[in-house]
């Protein structure tokens, strides 16, 4: 069996400190005997360099620590595999980029209506015009290990755990009072980063202590799945008045009014298909003064993937700092809507990741999780 170079690169998104492949992840594939590791340095990766060079893996030395694309300058190699979490820029910025070698990531275009598709399959496409096999592109939500088990799905647990325990958060802050009961009406937090998804709240139990406020009443919608589940843990662990949703409640299609008489919703849902919206603007506004709802936590965050985006009522994401959208003033209304939130939990959403993709790596490249992965991309490149 021919040798292959797994390449695992250094996340240049900020914030970001996760990996999709662990120092332990890659002793397993050195194991086999049939895989090379190579190791972009990183400062802002979970796991110190060291920790990748003691199990054996080779460290790419950058001409500048710094240096975000040392994966850039590497020839055309088939067996060659660049390895990473997010995507390589912007639609704009894949304007730029020809792809020669293959990668495996989150690349959030394959699905139909993804905004952006057609720029970022450019740079594919240019690959293929340049080289004499064309670059594929494995996308963790079509990649399935040797069990059967989607590989991007083993993040949604610790993002709707984020999500909630940030929802749960942001309500509590929003009812924090001065010494004469009136709001201090303070800038929404930004979001907090832990070693663990339990590491997230004592703090969030200290604040619910400082505002005096009852626990709030919070509807998980897609609670049976991993992202659900992630959600529902978060909110026992914080004393919420918790009530779970999932395909009983929401198969009849939306939009759901009973969505305005709690304190804080959870959308914890992976869409993968066009659907009726689970809230809409209009209902939102004929709600007026008697709507309960304050913070809605979308942790799927579709909004960039029109048609499969269940809640229409905001028109971008936001950012790390600033991750609250407020999309009404009186009665307020927050959507807390930020791309890969398991990044707060690095360190411990990577071990999940890292053991599902060496799973998927055992049996790489002509494996049956590959060759689906292969055709949702060639399904994709077509339609661009």
């Amino acid at each position: 069996m021919p040798p292959y170079t797994i390449w695992l690169r250094h996340e240049t998104a900020r914030h970001e400190t996760r990996t999709p492949l662990t120092p332990d992840g890659c002793a397993d594939l050195l194991a086999s005997g049939r895989i090379r590791v190579v190791v972009e340095r990183s400062r802002a990766r979970a796991y110190e360099d060291s920790e990748y060079a003691r199990i054996g893996a080779e460290l790419h030395e950058p001409a500048e620590l710094a240096d975000p694309g040392a994966w850039r300058a590497q020839p055309h190699k088939p067996g060659l595999l660049i390895v990473g979490l997010n995507a390589l820029g912007t639609p704009e910025e894949h304007e730029a980029l020809t792809i020669i070698n293959d990668h495996a990531l989150f690349a959030r275009v394959l699905k139909p209506g993804s905004v952006g598709a057609a720029r970022v399959l450019r740079a594919w496409r240019r690959g293929a015009e340049s080289v004499q096999a064309p670059p594929l592109l494995y996308d963790y939500d079509s990649l399935h290990d040797t069990a059967g088990r989607l590989v991007g799905a083993t993040m949604s647990r610790p993002a709707g755990f984020v999500g909630a325990a940030h929802g749960v958060r942001h309500w509590y802050h929003s009812r924090l009072r001065d010494k004469c009961g009136r709001p201090l009406h303070l800038p929404p937090p930004a979001l907090a980063s832990a070693r663990s998804c339990a590491e997230l709240l004592p703090p969030i139990r200290q604040l619910a202590a400082q505002s005096g406020a009852p626990a709030p009443r919070v509807l998980v919608v897609g609670a049976l799945g991993r992202t659900g589940r992630g959600a529902v843990d978060a909110c026992y662990g914080l004393g919420a008045d918790v009530v779970e949703w999932d395909l009983p409640q929401t198969s009849g299609g939306g939009p759901f009014d009973e969505l305005l008489q709690y304190d804080v919703v959870i959308i914890a849902v992976a869409l993968r298909s066009a659907v009726k919206p689970l809230l809409t603007d209009d209902l939102i506004d004929a709600s007026g003064e008697q709507r309960r709802l304050r913070v809605i936590v979308d942790v799927s965050c579709s909004v960039d993937q029109p048609l499969v985006n269940a809640l229409p009522i905001y028109a971008a994401k936001a950012s790390w700092e600033a991750p609250a959208v407020r999309v009404r003033h009186a009665p307020p209304l927050d959507v807390i809507a930020v791309g890969s939130l398991a990044s707060a939990v690095g360190r411990e959403a990577s071990i999940g990741f890292s053991a599902a993709l060496v799973g998927a790596l055992r049996d790489f490249p002509d494996g049956r999780g590959w060759e689906s992965a292969r055709g949702a991309f060639e399904r994709a490149m077509q339609a661009a």
